[in-house]
């Protein structure tokens, strides 16, 4: 209910989501490169597969030859052949 009350505050006052919820931004550039925004840490990391956690949820990448051309304490950018970017909704601790 106060989620739903504060989401209703942040669209009437136009502050971007990810400001007011912390929500990962996501950019894909083809099928090459992700660029993500707001993320929490690194679950796994091979060349096929990186899992990512983020405050709403989980971030998997597949492909081949995946790899981390460089992160900081918020942001990734990960290159390879890649073939999905999915979103799954597991939160910390639930």
């Amino acid at each position: 209910m106060i989620e739903v009350k504060k989401e209703k505050i942040v669209d009437a006052l136009s502050i971007p989501k990810d400001i007011a919820f912390g929500a990962a931004l996501i950019t894909i550039t083809g099928n090459y490169e992700v660029y993500i925004q707001n993320f929490l840490g690194l679950i796994e990391y091979n060349d096929k597969l990186i899992r990512l956690q983020s405050k709403s949820g989980r971030v998997n990448i597949s492909g081949n030859k995946l790899h981390i051309e460089y992160f900081t304490g918020d942001d990734i950018r990960i290159k390879g052949f890649i073939s999905e970017v999915k979103l799954d909704n597991s939160k910390i601790n639930g």
